[in-house]
């Protein structure tokens, strides 16, 4: 959605890196909540405060759950985000695994 670019992260002259997530704000008034899972706690918090979206979190390092992703954010949605050291996110998808071929 959007005409234009109003906002980006990082700024314009910034040179980053291979695998760096860049944010691209146009002027729609819907804002994305995608599903952040396996995203650092840097990213989402980032872009939270780019699309200027309320939450609570809990925890340190990636985002291992949320309650609300893949849809448009609306005023009313409660964003709850929960992270953790990305040792657990792995730990987690590995018992994951193991419960589905049971």
């Amino acid at each position: 959605d959007g005409d234009y670019i109003t906002d980006q992260y990082p700024s314009k002259d910034i040179v980053v890196t291979t695998g760096t997530k860049v944010f691209l704000v146009t002027n729609s008034d819907n804002y994305y909540i995608p599903n952040f899972k396996g995203w650092s706690k840097k990213d989402v918090y980032t872009y939270l405060k780019l699309c200027n979206i309320s939450y609570k979190s809990t925890g340190d390092g990636y985002l291992i759950n949320q309650n609300i992703k893949d849809t448009v954010f609306e005023d009313k949605m409660e964003l709850t985000l929960e992270f953790a050291e990305k040792f657990n996110i792995n730990q987690e998808e590995k018992e994951e695994k193991e419960e589905s071929n049971e």
